[in-house]
């Protein structure tokens, strides 16, 4: 059996918001095609340095909070639609 392989490492949480990736375009184009494959990881994932494990549950940390902060702006701007009688 022949087999031959390609992994492509990149950060999905080092983009800007609303901004998509090289790698999310890519997943997006070839996620149809049979023997790709794409696979997310999580700080759970990481086997490495004790440190490097803390460095990624930080950012993973941040993007949370990142997304709470901008679903809690989008719910306060509809709230604020609608006590305008705009909503």
């Amino acid at each position: 059996v022949e087999t031959e392989g390609l992994v492509c490492c990149d950060g999905i949480a080092t983009y800007e918001a609303d901004v998509k990736s090289g790698l999310d375009i890519a997943e997006s184009v070839l996620k149809g095609i049979d023997d790709i494959a794409f696979c997310n990881l999580t700080s759970a994932d990481v086997v490495r340095h004790p440190l490097v494990q803390k460095i990624v549950k930080a950012y993973e940390d941040y993007e949370k909070k990142a997304a709470n902060k901008q679903a809690k702006r989008k719910i306060q701007k509809v709230e604020r639609q609608r006590s305008n009688g705009r909503g």
